[in-house]
C-alpha cells in the first residue's frame, strides 16, 4: 500500500555512492510531536555482489522526555516523486526494480524500549546475492514509536504506531559492470526581467540510468561591466539527488538581490564527474519594479 508520508515521514535526501562501505550524509535528528529522533536521516553506501556491508542507526529519547518510550524497526522499499518530489514509502514496490534491497537486510535488533536520555544503537546488514545486478537499490529503515506492550489500549483511538513514524533513508549502489549512471539537464531556465527581487532561476533533472544522479548547483552574479562577483555558492554548491527513472524540479535564488539592478547571471548545474556534464546558463537580468 502506498503512503506519501508527507506529514507522519521526515526524510532528508541526497544521492552518492560511497567508495567503501557505508558513508552517512547528514547527522542531524529529528522528531515529529515525541521525544524520539533517528539518526542520521540519509546515508550512502556502495555494495559488491556476494559480500555483506553493515550500518548503523540511533534512536534517542531527549533529555526533556518525561516517559518510558517503545518502539520497533523495519525495513520498508522507497522512492520519490510528484510535483514536490515526496519521498514515497511502499509496502509493495510494482516491480521492485530498485527496491530488491529490503530483501536483503537485517537488523541486530527489531525493537526496543528508551527511558529519557537513553540512546540505542541498532546495526543493519545487508547481504547481496552473488547474482545481484549493479545499480541503485534503495530503502528506508523506519522506527515506529509503539504502545507499552504491557497495557492494553482499549481506548478505541488510533494507536501510536501508526501516527508516529521516522525513517532514515538508504540509498545504495551495487558496483558492477551494468550500472550505469546516466542523465541530463533538460531545462536550465532563468527570467531576463523581475518586477520584485530576487533573481531566480530554475532546471529540471533527468535520470535515464539505473542508479541515483549526484547534482551539484550554483549561481554566480556579476555588476553589469564587471567580472568580479558579488555573490556566488561556487564554494559551497547546493545538491540535490535523482532517482533512477525520474526527473526533479530544482531552483534556486539570489536572497540578497537589490530592488533595482542590472545584472549578468550565471547558473551551472553539474550532474557528472566530467567537465562535459555540466550545463550552464548565463543571461543578462533586469531587477526594476513596476512603478519605475
Amino acid at each position: 500500500m502506498k503512503k506519501i508520508l508527507k506529514h507522519y515521514l521526515v526524510a532528508l535526501a541526497a544521492i552518492s555512492a560511497a567508495i567503501m562501505g557505508v558513508v552517512f550524509g547528514n547527522n542531524n535528528t529529528y522528531a515529529i510531536e515525541t521525544t524520539l529522533t533517528v539518526s542520521p536521516m540519509e546515508q550512502k553506501m556502495t555494495l559488491y555482489p556476494g559480500e555483506a556491508s553493515t550500518g548503523s542507526i540511533k534512536v534517542s529519547n531527549q533529555a526533556s522526555a518525561t516517559e518510558k518510550l517503545f518502539y520497533k524497526v523495519d525495513v520498508v522499499p522507497f522512492t520519490r516523486g510528484g510535483n514536490n518530489y515526496d519521498i514515497i514509502v511502499e509496502e509493495e514496490l510494482g516491480d521492485g526494480a530498485y527496491n530488491d534491497i529490503v530483501n536483503w537486510v537485517t537488523f541486530s535488533s527489531n525493537q526496543g524500549s528508551l527511558n529519557p536520555n537513553e540512546t540505542d544503537e541498532i546495526t543493519y546488514t545487508v547481504n547481496v546475492p552473488k547474482d545481484a545486478n549493479g545499480g541503485g537499490q534503495y530503502f528506508a529503515i523506519l522506527v515506529t514509536r509503539t504502545e507499552d506492550p504491557n497495557k492494553a489500549s482499549g481506548d478505541g483511538n488510533v494507536s501510536l504506531n501508526e501516527i508516529i513514524r521516522i525513517a532514515s533513508t538508504v540509498y545504495a549502489t551495487i558496483s558492477g559492470k551494468d550500472m550505469q549512471l546516466s542523465g541530463a539537464i533538460r531545462e536550465n531556465n532563468m527570467a531576463s526581467f523581475f518586477l520584485v527581487p530576487p533573481i531566480k532561476s530554475s532546471f529540471v533533472a533527468e535520470n535515464t540510468g539505473n542508479t541515483h544522479m549526484e547534482i551539484d548547483y550554483y549561481m554566480q552574479v556579476f555588476p553589469l561591466f564587471s567580472s568580479e562577483e558579488v555573490y556566488t555558492n561556487e564554494e559551497d554548491p547546493k545538491h540535490v539527488i535523482v532517482l533512477p527513472g525520474t526527473t526533479r524540479y530544482i531552483e534556486q535564488e539570489w536572497t540578497e538581490t537589490p530592488q533595482i539592478g542590472i545584472f549578468n547571471v550565471r547558473q551551472v548545474v553539474a550532474y557528472g564527474s566530467d567537465d562535459n556534464e555540466k550545463s550552464i546558463t548565463e543571461k543578462m537580468v533586469i531587477v526594476c519594479p513596476a512603478w519605475l
